[in-house]
């Protein structure tokens, strides 16, 4: 590939929207020629970016290659990063990296995002997206993301940035092969755990004794129903509950309270019932109209992904939490859906619903082969250190606390 690299003209702010102060790392479009003279790769940043991310053809050939895209989770469609930065712009920059065949189609797509504070680049979406990659139809898979990521280096000199999670069945050996990237990329396998959905299982596990007596006991306290929300307005009439909630399972097991945390979380997850509402898959179960149970999920090809779940604490004895997983399997499988993604990571008892495994992986690319053997090497002594702490009975949000402690300390040795 060519290392010659041309700029052309800014477009003009998004009409109806305040113009952007344009951080160090943003910059207009920059195209970048490719030897083959087939297709062209383009990264548009600055205000060229904003105008992608609302030009309604663009989005429409965004789309259109996700379908094409064997491995395209709902975190990658544009409904999401669009939506992401609505209501993050003012924390993140954007920068969209295309590839295009000579006559004009959409072949690759990557949507990072610059961080304002910190000028750090990450997936667009960051923490917010379960599964973080690009799009390309399988014909252009490794040419994408090899020149994609060459290009990234050679503009944005010393960056880092890390997919995680990668999706399962997207192939990485192109990038790992790469002798660019060969030496600073490390890529770390998890055990993803799902609910396969069968239906002889879910009935044989709601008709057992324990379950049919929860619920009987739940229906004598009030109306129980279980149902899928899909109107943006009921949703957001029932959120604040499901946050609440939510917020207080999550301060308990892990010491921390997510929509507490970030008051930029809630108008997010309501965007984007406004925005596509079947990419969201909401249940609630309610008793005497309250929501005692719920699960928001993104809706993806063939599964659904575990999001946020929730269930009301003063009525743990009777497992509404439980009760509301199953009958949401149930619910999917009426759907059409094959599975529930549980995510790798977090609470132990997603084994318990676990029936199928199978890997995803974090891939990082690091600065240098040298920062990449020291921050394997502290992954290392992490690990050894969570896997000590667990062992010997600390609470979760204490291991978390400690773990944190750690990182910040060799920070400054790895900087």
């Amino acid at each position: 590939m060519s290392s010659a690299v041309t700029l052309e003209g800014a477009s003009e702010p998004i009409a109806g929207r305040a113009a952007h102060v344009s951080p160090p790392l943003v910059e207009p479009i920059v195209r970048v020629p490719s030897r083959s003279r087939i297709h062209a790769l383009a990264i548009h940043r600055g205000e060229d970016a904003w105008a992608k991310l609302s030009d309604p053809a663009f989005l429409v050939e965004w789309e259109r290659l996700g379908t094409a895209c064997p491995w395209s989770t709902p975190c990658q469609s544009s409904h999401f990063v669009r939506t992401w930065f609505e209501h993050y712009r003012s924390r993140y920059w954007p920068i969209v990296v295309t590839l295009r065949t000579d006559d004009g189609m959409l072949v690759g797509l990557l949507a990072l995002a610059v961080c304002l504070r910190t000028q750090r680049v990450a997936v667009a979406g960051a923490h917010q997206a379960e599964y973080q990659a690009w799009l390309a139809t399988p014909e252009c898979q490794r040419e994408f993301i090899v020149r994609a990521l060459a290009a990234l280096d050679e503009l944005l000199p010393g960056y880092e940035l890390t997919f995680k999670y990668l999706p399962h069945g997207l192939p990485v050996e192109p990038l790992l092969g790469s002798p660019l990237f060969r030496s600073r990329a490390r890529l770390v396998a998890h055990r993803r755990p799902l609910m396969r959905l069968d239906a002889d299982e879910l009935k044989r596990s709601l008709r057992k004794k324990s379950n049919k007596s929860r619920w009987s006991r739940l229906q004598r306290l009030g109306k129980l129903e279980f149902s899928r929300i899909t109107d943006p307005g009921a949703f957001e009439a029932a959120f604040d509950e499901i946050i609440a909630s939510y917020d207080e399972r999550q301060r308990g097991a892990h010491a921390i309270a997510p929509f507490a945390a970030d008051p930029l979380k809630k108008a997010f997850h309501l965007g984007l019932m406004r925005a596509a509402p079947g990419l969201l898959h909401v249940t609630v179960t309610t008793l005497a109209g309250k929501v005692i149970a719920a699960h928001v999920g993104l809706a993806g090809r063939d599964e659904v992904t575990l999001a946020i779940v929730c269930h009301d604490e003063a009525l743990a004895e009777h497992s509404p939490g439980k009760l509301h997983l199953l009958k949401l399997g149930e619910r999917l499988l009426q759907e059409g859906v094959g599975a529930l993604d549980l995510t790798p990571g977090g609470d132990p008892w997603k084994e318990r619903f676990a029936n199928a495994h199978d890997e995803v992986h974090v891939l990082t690319l690091h600065r240098s082969a040298g920062v990449r053997q020291v921050r394997s090497l502290e992954a290392g002594a992490r690990t050894a250190v969570k896997r000590m702490l667990e062992s010997a009975g600390v609470p979760p949000g204490e291991v978390r606390r400690r773990l944190g402690e750690l990182r910040r300390r060799f920070a400054p040795a790895t900087a």
